[in-house]
């Protein structure tokens, strides 16, 4: 690997993600930043540097939980005025409300990554997100960002012997809630799924290899 370093002035990136805080609203069996102590990010700095940078980008807004951020649609909204394209990564539990996800659309968020581990199986979140409430409240969160028409991209964590099922119920569940929202985004969700990753707090003996991942979901 290559380490540079650069100036604002001088980005090259198409995409930047922004760490807004290490405070989170669930505990999940998987945790890359299990990490709570670390202050969240002064915007101030922030929104200096964005407004250096040379081109418009992308600014990945991510956390452990972005949205526990009180100010995250005055951040969306300040991303924006410096003139660049915002993005949320997110784990979705408060775009289950309507009026938070509008809110969110109103400030300028057009694209939103909505981690979803289970589709809508309550036993899958119980296990690798800690709870099964989350399941109704993820779906009610895909449904409220496809009736705002933003892009929607769907992050799901396969665990060995847990949820290898997800694959196929997650692609037919985007396709349906398609079917019975009024979206219209002229870019068609995108479905990502990947391994346990052995960082931070994760499920141990649950991780696929790449060839593994391959074999067990060829078609």
């Amino acid at each position: 690997m290559h380490y540079f370093e650069q100036k604002p002035e001088d980005n090259t990136f198409t995409l930047l993600m922004v760490d807004l805080t290490h405070r989170c609203n669930m505990e999940c069996s998987n945790c890359y930043i299990p990490n709570r102590e670390i202050p969240d990010m002064e915007v101030k700095p922030l929104y200096e540097f964005l407004k250096k940078l040379p081109d418009r980008i992308t600014i990945r807004l991510i956390g452990a939980e972005a949205t526990v951020r009180k100010d995250l649609p005055d951040i969306i909204r300040n991303v924006r005025q410096c003139g660049h394209k915002v993005s949320l990564t997110t784990n979705g539990l408060k775009l289950a409300s309507k009026n938070y996800t509008r809110n969110l659309k109103n400030a300028g968020l057009r694209m939103v990554l909505l981690s979803m581990n289970g589709a809508d199986n309550p036993d899958v979140y119980g296990i690798i997100d800690g709870g099964t409430e989350y399941a109704n409240m993820k779906v009610k969160a895909l449904e409220n960002c496809m009736n705002q028409n933003m892009i929607i991209n769907t992050g799901t964590i396969i665990a060995k012997g847990c949820n290898e099922f997800t694959f196929s119920d997650q692609v037919n569940l985007v396709r349906k809630k398609m079917k019975e929202t009024s979206y219209k985004s002229k870019i068609k969700p995108i479905l990502r799924f990947r391994s346990v990753g052995k960082l931070g707090r994760y499920m141990e003996d649950s991780s696929y290899s790449l060839p593994e991942m391959e074999e067990q979901f060829k078609y």
